[in-house]
């Protein structure tokens, strides 16, 4: 057939019928595929909701694990520090080349270092600091499950309050210095009484948590005061209370409060090694969390591809299914009309097939 041949009554139809069965069936096509589609997104969207909250939790338990892991090795150097504490006392015990006056300035030095030890906490929650930071509180899943983690100050510090009530004595390491300043209680104001730690004091008397200490010892303008020793932290004093490591009774005081903090520095070790852990396990669980909705994502994107795929065959199959049978009944009229040629021209049934067939 070309342009120019005569188009027959019945191929006509016939091309009608071909162009709106393939009409429809593209239109059913294109109708299952955004079904598909939508019911993919609508799933892939609820996990990738899911996943963002995952990804959320565990940025901050990034973060918690990082603070940990830092709280951890400061706790390690401060249990170094009592290791050096512990051989300072024993330098000062068995005569160290090191004159007399230099044991207490090395002790205090090494205080000095396991206090800075505890406060440098950088960027993160001070756990093991003075201040007061209330723990650590994060989340451990989407659902808002939360861990706490308490603080612990494993740095070192006391006050004495003053017999009679109305002053107290602080350590004092503002600008570098080193000393034990007077200061009212209940206002907190200094007093302007005050002396440095290094050279400036002189135990007196000691027993229990009860002490008695001279200011500006050397000097006409000595002054004797006593009180209690409230301590902070690990409990260890400065080498002024040890009598300067000049003693045998203030070195045994030393090695016994050095060696009840080593005890209580490993314990805090042991407690913040376990919550590193536990913060590990929470990110592990979230890390898996996060895959297995990934994996979800992908499978539902497959799952979604096939039905497509699946959709795109069966439409070509109804194509094919509905173009064969056409093709089927163009040959049946073909034969039909084949047949009838023989027929007896002047009957009337013969006449109406052949008007219905041409």
């Amino acid at each position: 057939m070309t342009i120019l041949s005569t188009i027959a009554f019945a191929d006509l139809a016939r091309e009608q019928l071909r162009f709106q069965i393939g009409s429809h069936n593209a239109n059913d096509l294109a109708l299952k595929h955004k079904v598909i589609a939508a019911n993919a997104d609508s799933k892939i969207n609820i996990l990738n909701r899911e996943l963002d909250r995952w990804d959320h939790v565990r940025e901050g338990l990034e973060d918690v694990i990082d603070n940990l892991g830092n709280t951890v090795t400061r706790a390690q150097t401060i249990r170094s520090k009592l290791e050096e504490l512990i051989s300072a006392t024993f330098k000062a015990q068995y005569g160290d080349t090191i004159s007399e006056d230099s044991h207490a300035a090395i002790f205090d030095s090494y205080i000095k270092g396991i206090n800075s030890t505890a406060e440098n906490r950088g960027r993160y929650v001070n756990l093991i600091g003075d201040a007061d930071e209330s723990g650590l509180k994060y989340v451990t899943d989407i659902y808002q499950a939360t861990e706490t983690v308490d603080d612990t100050f494993l740095g070192t510090d006391y006050v004495i309050e003053q017999d009679g009530g109305l002053y107290e004595w602080r350590r004092d390491t503002d600008y570098g210095g080193y000393f034990l300043r007077q200061h009212e209680v209940g206002t907190g104001a200094e007093t302007g009484v005050f002396t440095t730690i290094n050279g400036g004091l002189r135990l007196d008397s000691i027993s229990g948590t009860d002490v008695t200490f001279t200011i500006d010892f050397e000097t006409s303008d000595a002054q004797q005061f006593s009180g209690t020793i409230v301590t902070e932290g690990l409990g260890i004093l400065d080498a002024w209370a040890y009598e300067n490591m000049l003693t045998a009774d203030g070195r045994t005081r030393a090695y016994e409060d050095i060696n009840s903090a080593k005890v209580t520095v490993d314990l805090h070790i042991a407690r913040l090694k376990g919550e590193l852990a536990a913060a590990q396990y929470h990110d592990n669980r979230a890390q898996t969390r996060s895959q297995a909705i990934n994996g979800s994502v992908d499978g539902t994107t497959r799952a979604a591809l096939l039905d497509l795929q699946e959709a795109q065959t069966a439409a070509e199959r109804t194509q094919f299914l509905s173009d064969a049978q056409i093709e089927a009944a163009k040959n049946i009229r073909f034969r039909y009309k084949q047949l009838l040629q023989y027929a007896p021209e002047n009957e009337g049934i013969t006449k109406a097939l052949v008007d219905v067939l041409a």
